[in-house]
Formats: structure tokens, C-alpha cells, sequence
């Protein structure tokens, strides 16, 4: 409802006096059958709008210029001034419950927009207040001897609801804005036309019809289905005037005046009047479904926190970029940006804050771009650009300009002033670099690589050049690894250790883990175990290749009788759950734990060194046999062996390798040995590649030797087969 509280009511009080007094003259003078009763009553409609449109404050005034406007309008068409009144109060009995209902039931001014709004608004308008008003009226006319409560009644009431029904919709519309959309252009035109020929046509009818009201009820509804509502309520309105005044003998052709002659007129307007309501109900239906799917759309492409587009739309947007690629040879800028420090406000100033910190700089952001750019949130606190025909050069210029916006940004909250930084990732859309979740791939790592390199950044991605483009290498193959779990492309080789005083016996194999990509090509360890230590992969192939030996395989490499060593990484040896799942297999599975050896890096040792001592003691009470690998690579301190009981030393093979050309490893070699046998571990060299590095190895006095000089990896199967087949006799045990 639109209440005019705030202007000065003496002006709507002197306009609704003057409609009043208008209506009134207009339905006694001219709209009267011969009994003097008017056939339609308009002027209470007028009322009600008034009063209902204004405050309660300003009803008085408004209650009284009507009555004066009709007392004087009474004693103007004839009636004493106590008749006058009493009509007057008639009035008044249906005006002010009429406006009273609709204030309380309908203040929404939704009755057309819907069957319960448009029942509800008839019953409280149309139904019930003329009840009052027709009550009152009947009992002043039987008093005043202007015939019987019977008589008057039911004309009162039929004219008072309709002059209702027709007249207040409209009279409820009429504000400026309404008045504009009706009298404007094209509406204006086709109100006019179809009006007009409405109109006419019932004229036509009239005078040749004995009984026209069924002829004229189909040109009202031609212009209903043709018009909106207010324009098909403005043309019933001229018909049942133009008809009652007909009726009423205004042209001296009236063809009665009984009660049911007037019935039917305003019968003849009601499919007309229910098919526009319906209409109009079922274009605000399609309104408000055009609406919600309107909005349904903004909101399934737009971020609800910052309203910026959210990662769905901006994909939308890069494929237009990357089509302008591919096609006309454009040169676009994808940036993916991520904020520093944001965390650590969320954290300490809490949600709230971290939610109006990214609605600033989301408008921070916006107001830095060009009209041509792009802007998404692509979630939490990372944020997309993408810079149309922008080469990756200009766009670290403005990345680098947007970064020291974002930097000096002070954001206060609740007393305190925070401020965060970002980092941002570039990479150039090209003709030759245009596939989608590249791109996106390529943008992320490359603002992942600038946060790790040093916050506030700009890195760009340049394919095979950039530590952007290694990390990616990294990432992609991590995603090869778990392709690789999932799918079962892991296999298993093992390569020969060899006592050093007799290089041709072999009983002991490292058992090593090797990968096939998607086309069944081998990978060799040396790329794809740095990725898996990265992203916490070696967790997973560790478990893997434990099962597969202690369980899967475990009678077959059993029955092959030789010993064999795992490794562990060192994230499976931190892991208690990992720990908890090697004892159980080791407990269950039917391989002696004597032939069963683990081999541990130095590093690992000494970084999990609380959880490796009681795991390594764990492992060496079971029988299994412990190895520390790549000894003398990481922190070459003998001091810690003090912690541990070892078996095995491994010395790394960067001393082995150069051992006959560099003075230096040999010494190493022989110092790692001593210590090692005083410390009751023997030794095995790695990367041994020739026989005289074997010979000399020997000499030294390492134990045992490793490397392609004493043979290559094997596939697992292969050494399987051949194990069991051979005799276990002329097999020299470690151990």
C-alpha cells in the first residue's frame, strides 16, 4: 500500500469532495431508473480509495468532505437536508468498512496478482461493506416512505458492489506511474483502437437488439484479450455507463427500468471483467516465474558473498577468449589471484570480518579494471582475472599495480586496522595454448609458485622455462600417480645385492616400485617419486607395495626362499596408522620376518627420530632385518646412530661412483665402513657400475654391493618364476 502520510491532506480532501459530488449528480441524474434509484452507485468507490491510499491521521478531514461533498450533492438533485444526511450516512456505513477491511487484509495491493489476493480483495471491498450501506439506505427509504425494505434493498446492493467492482481498481491505480505506463505509446495506441471499436460495437448493438447484453458482452471480451488490466477495467467501465445511461432513458429509448434490466447489463460485462483478472493473474504468474528464473540464473553465475561472477560464469568468459584465440589469433591474459594473510584475519577477527574484507577488495578490484576486463571470485579468497588482448607482459605491469592497491588497502574493524597482500599467477592465451583446464591449471600453479617463492609476487607461466611450469610438471604427474593407484598401473622390480667376496651369489633383492602411464609407458622413479613426496603420495604406494608383497604375493615370494628389503618413506613412517599396518602383516603373513628387511633414508631416520627408534625396535623384535639408505647424503652425523640398532649402512652412491678418480670418497667410503662394523651394522655401496670399483670395494672391506655391475632390476614375476624353480641349496643367507 502506498500511503501518502507525508503530503499535505487538504488537497486530496477537496479532490475526493469534488469526485464525490461529481459521481453522485452523474448516477442520480443520469444513471436513475424510473423509480429514482440509480442503477449503478460510484461515488462510494471514490471514498474507499481515498481512504485507503492515506494515513488514519488524515481521515477525518477526508470522512468529512465526503459527507459535505454528498449532503450538498443530495440537497442538489432534490432531497431534504435530512433525507440528505441519512443518505449520507448510508454511505459512510460501507465507505469506512470498506477501507478498514482492505487496509487490514489487502495492504499489499497485490489483489490482481493472484485467485486468493483478487477473492479476498472482492469479499472486503464488493461483498460485504454493501451489505451495511444497502441495509441502512433500504431502512431510510421505507422510513421516508420511498418504498419498502424488499424493494430497495436488493438494487442498492447490486449497485453499490458493482459501481464497487468497477471503479475502485481503478481509482485505486490511479497514481502518476500508472497513469504514465497508460497513456504512453504503443499502450496508449492500442488502448485507444481496441477501446474504440469495443465501444462502438456495443453502441451499434443497442439499438438493434432486444435482448443485446449477450452480443455485448463479446466485444469486452475481444478487448480483454487484447489489452492489460487496467486498460480492460477503464473500458467496462465506459460500457456499463454508456449502457445504463441507455437503459436509463438518457437517449429516451430505455426499454424498461426494472431491476433485472440492469442486472443484465452489468452481467453482460462480468466474462469480460473475470477473463482480464485471469489474464492478469497469469501474466503476474509468468512474471514472477521469469522473475525467479532470472534470478536463479544471476545467482547460480554470481558469487553471493561479493556478487561478483563466480567460477562458472568466468569459465563462460574464458572460452570466449579462447575461441578470439583460436580463431582470429588474439592474445589474451588469464590471472588467478590469491590473497596473503587473508586467513589469518578470518581466523583472529572472525568470519564477519573476512567476509567484508572480500566484498571491499571485490569492489577494490572492479574499480582498478578496464570496461574490456573480467572479474570473478573463483572461491575462498582466490580471485580470477582475465585481460582481452593483453599480452602476458602488459598483465604483470597491472597485476603488479593491483597488488600494491591490494597491499595498501587498510581494512578497519572493530578498532583495530587490518591489512592482507596477494600474490597473482599469469598465463598468456594463445593460438598454440587454448585448452580450458590448462589454462585455469597453469594460472593456479603459477600464483602457487609466486606464494612460495615470496608473497605479493607476479609469476608468470612460461611452458618449460618457469618454476611455475616445473611445479605444474609436478602437479600433473601427481595426478598420474593417483591415476596409477587407482587403476592398478604399479608394478614391482628387484634389483640384486651381492656379498662383495663374491659378487656371482646372489640371495638378497631392494624390491623397487615402478609406474606405466596411461599408454603402458614406464616411468622412471626419478620422476614420478619427487612429485609423490610433494603431495603426500608415498603414503599410499608405500601401503601398496606392503600389500602387495606381504599379502597378495606372500606365498609366492615365500616359496622363492630368497630375502628381500622395502622401503619406507618417511611420511609412512610417521604415520602411526601405517605403522599399526605393517605390524598386522607382518604378524599374518607367511613369509619368515628373517628374510624380510626395510630400508630407511637417513633423512627420515633423523626427522622422525621419537617414532622411527621405537618403530625401528619394533621391526628388529620381529626378526626383520632395518636398513638406514643413502648414508652420508643428508646430515652425515654419526652421532645419532647412537639412538638406533641397525643392521644395514647404505652408503650413498654419490662416494661410490667417483670412487677411482676422486681420492676423497674412497676415505669416506672406509671411514662410514669402520664406524659402521664398530657400531655392528654391515655395510652395503650402492651404484656400483663396474668390477673394479666392485674390487675395490672389496679391499676396503664393505660387506655387501649393489648396483648394475651385480645386475639390473627385474620384473618381480620374472624373479618369482625363477626363484621358485631353483634349488634353495648354495644360497648364502644375511644374517
Amino acid at each position: 500500500m502506498q500511503s501518502q502520510s507525508r503530503q499535505s491532506p487538504y488537497v486530496p480532501a477537496v479532490l475526493l469532495a469534488v469526485l464525490s459530488a461529481v459521481f453522485y449528480i452523474l448516477c442520480k441524474k443520469f444513471l436513475s431508473g424510473g423509480n429514482g434509484g440509480a442503477a449503478i452507485w460510484f461515488a462510494d468507490a471514490v471514498a474507499i480509495a481515498f481512504l485507503y491510499r492515506h494515513h488514519y491521521r488524515h481521515w477525518p478531514l477526508l470522512i468529512a468532505a465526503f459527507l459535505s461533498a454528498i449532503i450538498a450533492a443530495g440537497v442538489g438533485v432534490g432531497f431534504g437536508i435530512l433525507l440528505a444526511i441519512q443518505y449520507a450516512l448510508a454511505c459512510l456505513s460501507e465507505v469506512l468498512p470498506a477501507a478498514l477491511l482492505l487496509r487490514r487484509f489487502c495492504p499489499r495491493e497485490d489483489y490482481f496478482d493472484g485467485l486468493w489476493p483478487w477473492a479476498r480483495f472482492t469479499l472486503f471491498s464488493a461483498v460485504l461493506p454493501p451489505l451495511c450501506s444497502a441495509a441502512v439506505g433500504a431502512m431510510v427509504a421505507d422510513a421516508s416512505g420511498r418504498g419498502s425494505f424488499s424493494e430497495v434493498f436488493p438494487p442498492w446492493y447490486i449497485a453499490n458492489a458493482v459501481g464497487i467492482l468497477v471503479l475502485l481498481p481503478i481509482a485505486l491505480q490511479c497514481r502518476w506511474s500508472t497513469l504514465h505506463s497508460l497513456f504512453r505509446g504503443v499502450d496508449l495506441g492500442r488502448f485507444l483502437v481496441v477501446g474504440a471499436l469495443a465501444i462502438s460495437c456495443i453502441l451499434l448493438i443497442l439499438p438493434l437488439a432486444t435482448h443485446p447484453f449477450v452480443f455485448a458482452s463479446l466485444p469486452l471480451i475481444w478487448a480483454a484479450s487484447r489489452l492489460k488490466l487496467l486498460h480492460t477495467l477503464a473500458v467496462i467501465f465506459v460500457a456499463i455507463l454508456l449502457m445504463s445511461m441507455h437503459f436509463a432513458g438518457v437517449d429516451r429509448a430505455a426499454q424498461g427500468d426494472g431491476f433485472f434490466l440492469f442486472l443484465a447489463v452489468f452481467a453482460s460485462a462480468i466474462p469480460a471483467y473475470v477473463m482480464a483478472v485471469s489474464a492478469n493473474i497469469e501474466r503476474h504468474r509468468n512474471a514472477r516465474i521469469v522473475e525467479m528464473e532470472s534470478d536463479l540464473s544471476y545467482r547460480a553465475s554470481h558469487d553471493d558473498l561479493t556478487g561478483l561472477p563466480n567460477r562458472e560464469a568466468f569459465k563462460r568468459e574464458l572460452l570466449e577468449a579462447i575461441g578470439g584465440a583460436r580463431e582470429n589469433g588474439e592474445r589474451h591474459a588469464l590471472v588467478h589471484i590469491d590473497l596473503d594473510g587473508f586467513k589469518l584475519i578470518n581466523d583472529s577477527a572472525g568470519h564477519l570480518a573476512g567476509d567484508a574484507l572480500l566484498q571491499k577488495i571485490s569492489r577494490q578490484l572492479g574499480g582498478l579494471l578496464h570496461p574490456t576486463d573480467r572479474v570473478a571470485r573463483l572461491g575462498g579468497d582466490e580471485f580470477g582475472l582475465l585481460f582481452f588482448r593483453s599480452t602476458k607482459e602488459q598483465a604483470r605491469a597491472r597485476c603488479e599495480e593491483l597488488l600494491r592497491g591490494i597491499t595498501a588497502l587498510r581494512f578497519p574493524w572493530r578498532g583495530r586496522v587490518y591489512g592482507v597482500g596477494a600474490s597473482a599467477g599469469i598465463t598468456e592465451i594463445n593460438r598454440h595454448n587454448s585448452r580450458l583446464e590448462d589454462l585455469l591449471s597453469q594460472a593456479d600453479v603459477a600464483c602457487y609458485s609466486a606464494k612460495h617463492a615470496r608473497r605479493g609476487t607476479v609469476m608468470l607461466y612460461e611452458i618449460a622455462r618457469s618454476a611455475a611450469a616445473e611445479q605444474h610438471s609436478e602437479i600433473i604427474m601427481a595426478s598420474t600417480i593417483r591415476e596409477a593407484l587407482d587403476r592398478q598401473r604399479l608394478t614391482l622390480c628387484a634389483q640384486p645385492i651381492a656379498p662383495a667376496a663374491n659378487t656371482g651369489s646372489v640371495d638378497h633383492y631392494e624390491v623397487l616400485v615402478r609406474m606405466q602411464d596411461d599408454r603402458g609407458e614406464p616411468v622412471m622413479p626419478a620422476a614420478f617419486i619427487p612429485a609423490a613426496e610433494r603431495y603426500g603420495l608415498m603414503l599410499q604406494i608405500d601401503c601398496w607395495v606392503v600389500d602387495e608383497i606381504l599379502l597378495r604375493r606372500a606365498h609366492q615370494v615365500a616359496g622363492a626362499g630368497f630375502h628381500f628389503s622395502l622401503n619406507i618413506s618417511a611420511e609412512a613412517l610417521g604415520d602411526s596408522g601405517f605403522q599399526r599396518h605393517l605390524i598386522e602383516m607382518l604378524e599374518h603373513t607367511p613369509i619368515p620376518t628373517r628374510r624380510i628387511g626395510f630400508e630407511i633414508t637417513e633423512t627420515a631416520m633423523v626427522n622422525q627420530m621419537d617414532r622411527a627408534s621405537e618403530f625401528v625396535a619394533s621391526l628388529r623384535q620381529m626378526g626383520c632385518k632395518v636398513a638406514l639408505d643413502d648414508f652420508g647424503n643428508g646430515l652425515s652425523s654419526f652421532s645419532y646412530l647412537k639412538a638406533f640398532a641397525i643392521d644395514f649402512i647404505k652408503i650413498d652412491g654419490s662416494f661410490v661412483r667417483e670412487m677411482e678418480s676422486n681420492v676423497v670418497d674412497p676415505i669416506i667410503v672406509e671411514s662410514i665402513h669402520q664406524v659402521a662394523h664398530r657400531l655392528g651394522a654391515r655395510t652395503i655401496a650402492e651404484y656400483v657400475e663396474s668390477a673394479s670399483v666392485a674390487a675395490l670395494l672389496h679391499s676396503i672391506g664393505v660387506d655387501f654391493v649393489q648396483g648394475y655391475h651385480i645386475g639390473p632390476p627385474l620384473p618381480l614375476e620374472q624373479l618369482l618364476y625363477v626363484g621358485t624353480q631353483l634349488e634353495n641349496s648354495g644360497r648364502m643367507e644375511l644374517g
